[in-house]
């Protein structure tokens, strides 16, 4: 017997160490799988959350706003002071303006000083209110505020698509109601060529779409819900119950809803960006994009936005949608590029009763 032998280790061989770095690599691309879908769906999962905080925050001051609409008496002959119209601007997109009971001028710290000047000329609209007050120069409010909601899209920068086609939807408040910066003269609200004035506040982007509609009565009476609405019956030819323009001057025959039903569509948190790969025209059927699945359907029941025209659509293949409609919710059938973005929101709903609208309709 030998002693002192060397106790010789065996090493790996070349084939089992690269069947080892083969398992390794193959089970660390499973786990990075795993990890890059858990935090896909997380950050689907937060941005859906953020989705819905702030359709409820939006929502809930809609209601408030709506929930204090003032109306007067109906007096023939006299013009009225507390209106609602709900409309379209040159775009087609819809906007409601109206007044409303204001309720805070005791509490406030703001309204407290208004009028208390006989030199007072400015108004409670959000812009420098306080510095205004404090100088004494704000009028006093009289207990009614003008309110509009309406959405825009802010001038694009040249070379810059980063917010191609984003909306942002505002919100104004003007007290005393009337004079000559009054939310119900058009020509103090956004177009296409002017941009909103200081005292229309953003209170969110992404918002696909704002849609209003109205309960009363229409022309041949019956109870229904309508797309327009005008309390004066001389502003919007479009309102089934429009009288004409001698009607502006008259309260006589002022209506109010008995109900407004809001419709909210906030775009879907990015999975990526959506284009069209091939240009379409009035009448086409089918639209061809980059990739189908990076849309999200089922929050508006498979209605998209491409440009200012929305589309019902159901998805045929990897990169062709099938359209099923077309120009809806009162937008108007249109020919978009190849690039323009196609984009996909989830929709919120809300009916506030009118107080107001009770008596209307006696």
């Amino acid at each position: 017997m030998r002693h002192g032998a060397e106790t010789r280790t065996r090493g790996m061989s070349l084939v089992e160490l690269t069947l080892a770095m083969a398992m390794l690599v193959t089970l660390s691309m499973v786990l990075f799988g795993f990890l890059r879908t858990g935090m896909g769906l997380y950050k689907q999962g937060e941005g859906r959350r953020d989705i819905y905080e702030r359709a409820q925050i939006l929502l809930d001051q809609l209601v408030r706003d709506l929930d204090a609409i003032a109306a007067t008496d109906r007096l023939p002959g006299v013009p009225p002071n507390e209106r609602l119209i709900g409309d379209r601007d040159d775009a087609g997109r819809p906007r409601l303006r109206f007044v409303r009971s204001l309720g805070t001028e005791t509490v406030d710290p703001v309204l407290r000083e208004a009028g208390t000047s006989a030199e007072a000329t400015a108004y409670v609209d959000l812009v420098d209110d306080t510095e205004e007050a404090a100088a004494g120069i704000l009028r006093a409010p009289g207990g009614r505020m003008e309110v509009v909601y309406l959405t825009t899209r802010p001038s694009p920068k040249p070379g810059d698509r980063s917010n191609e086609g984003e909306t942002w939807l505002l919100r104004g408040i003007r007290s005393p109601i009337g004079g000559e910066g009054s939310y119900f003269n058009d020509d103090n609200l956004p177009v296409r060529t002017r941009e909103p004035g200081p005292s229309l506040r953003p209170l969110t982007s992404g918002v696909l779409h704002l849609g209003f509609r109205y309960r009363g009565s229409g022309a041949d009476g019956t109870r229904e819900w309508l797309d327009r609405w005008d309390s004066t019956r001389g502003r919007v030819p479009e309102f089934e119950r429009f009288v004409g323009p001698e009607s502006t001057a008259d309260s006589g025959d002022d209506v109010f809803p008995s109900g407004v039903e809001i419709e909210l569509v906030l775009e879907e948190p990015g999975r990526g960006r959506v284009f069209l790969t091939r240009p379409i025209t009035e009448g086409s059927g089918s639209l061809s994009v980059n990739a189908t699945s990076l849309l999200d359907l089922g929050g508006d029941d498979g209605w998209v936005l491409i440009d200012d025209e929305w589309m019902l659509v159901e998805e045929k293949g990897s990169t062709v949608f099938k359209i099923l409609d077309r120009g809806g919710r009162g937008t108007t059938e249109a020919s978009h590029d190849a690039r323009a973005r196609v984009r996909s929101g989830s929709r919120f709903r809300r009916v506030v009763p009118v107080a107001v609208g009770a008596e209307a309709w006696q």
